[in-house]
This record gives C-alpha cells, structure tokens and sequence, in this order.
C-alpha cells in the first residue's frame, strides 16, 4: 500500500506488516499506483516543484522525474503494454501522454486533448459499446 501523509511523504507498507516506511518527499499530491507490463508496481507522484516523478516497488528510494506535470490530477496506467500519463484539469479536459519509452525516463511527454470528461462519455467510441461488440 501506498499512501501520502501530512509532511508530503509517501509512505509505504506491505499487506500483513505493520510498519509504515518512507519511500519519497516533498509530494504536493496525485499520487497513483499502478501495474506495470512486467507486473512491478508503479508509483507517479507530483513534487511540490511541479515535477512528474516516479519509482517503482523494485527500487521505491529511487524517483526520477518526467518533466513537468500539467495542471490538474495526475494518474496513469497501462493499455497494450504502454505506460499511459492521464490528467484532468479542473475544466473537466483530459489530457494524456503516452510513456512509450518505458523504463527509460522521457522528460519531453507529448500531451494531447483528449476532450472533456462529458465528450468522452458521449462519444460514439463508449466503453459500454466496446464491450458489448467484445462479448459477440
């Protein structure tokens, strides 16, 4: 388990262990934790100068930035073996980046406008409508 707690640290803790451990400062929020392709966990974090850092359960002391972070929540995930950076902004737009050089750091993310979160839902591209032609 991950968590952030009031000095901005990201402590860390295994299911049956009682022990909280820090594993990163100075962290102004949108911290996420994720499943990598080699079924590590992934850990984004933004400091609180702005940066998109990262580490991983195999190295947890170790964050690496990947340039500055947009405005508004940040999280990620996986989708057809590719590290996806997800953000909403307050204005309810998404932006996303692919990480296509995961594990190697890529500070010069391309972000792009996905749409507003009321577009997306209303798009002729639904997940509702995916699954159901995956279930034919």
């Amino acid at each position: 388990m991950f968590a952030l707690d009031h000095d901005h640290r990201v402590m860390h803790r295994t299911l049956g262990s009682g022990d909280w451990k820090v594993v990163g400062e100075k962290i102004a929020g949108s911290l996420n934790a994720f499943t990598l392709p080699n079924a590590e966990i992934a850990i984004l974090a933004v400091d609180s100068n702005g940066q998109i850092l990262f580490s991983t359960s195999a190295t947890p002391h170790e964050w690496k930035s990947l340039g500055s972070a947009p405005e508004g929540e940040l999280s990620a995930g996986v989708v057809d073996n590719i590290v996806v950076l997800a953000c909403l902004k307050e204005d309810q737009s998404i932006l996303a980046a692919p990480w296509r050089s995961y594990p190697n750091v890529d500070s010069e993310l391309q972000w792009q406008v996905l749409g507003t979160v009321t577009s997306i839902a209303d798009s002729h591209f639904s997940l509702l409508e995916r699954r159901k032609e995956e279930s034919d």
